[in-house]
């Protein structure tokens, strides 16, 4: 998409979802994620771990630090 704020929504829609399906568990609900960017080339992040760090996906779509 042209629209860098299109990435943050959708893994912010993700992460809800997979919050609310696990909110009753007692452990941190664990989440494996591929996502690819094609915007000046070609960019691909792999997730594996817990929800919580899904933001971090966000800062790195971005290119922030």
């Amino acid at each position: 998409s042209e629209n860098p704020n299109v990435v943050s929504v959708a893994l912010n829609v993700l992460s809800n979802h997979i919050y609310d399906v696990f909110k009753h568990s007692k452990s941190e609900p664990q989440v494996r994620l591929s996502v690819v960017i094609e915007k000046n080339g070609k960019k691909k992040i792999d997730y594996d771990g817990p929800v919580s760090g899904l933001s971090e996906i966000i800062k790195i779509a971005n290119n922030e630090k």
